[in-house]
């Protein structure tokens, strides 16, 4: 099992999709425990996007003990703009 990198770049369907990947290999290789998780993610992060993941660490004072949460929140801060979540609402709302 090859787990994908992610170099921010792109839109944000390709950082879904990492994250989608990242939670499915976690699950199928049973990392369950959120620090592990949470190492095993940004362990594929490359270039930009890791030094920006070092700054958040920095700046949060978190080494271990972050949640999975957390780690998935703050990503989606970084990666998934308002308007592209104000998009998905409006195609799902068109779908009911």
């Amino acid at each position: 099992m090859n787990p994908p990198s992610f170099d921010g770049l792109g839109d944000p369907v390709i950082a879904g999709h990492w994250l989608s990947q990242i939670h499915k290999i976690s699950d199928i290789v049973r990392i369950t425990e959120d620090d592990m998780k949470v190492s095993f993610a940004s362990y594929q992060l490359v270039g930009e996007v890791k030094e920006w993941w070092e700054s958040i660490k920095e700046a949060k004072m978190v080494d271990r003990g972050m949640t999975w949460a957390n780690f998935e929140s703050t990503f989606k801060d970084q990666y998934f703009s308002e308007a592209y979540h104000d998009e998905l609402r409006d195609q799902f709302e068109k779908l009911v």
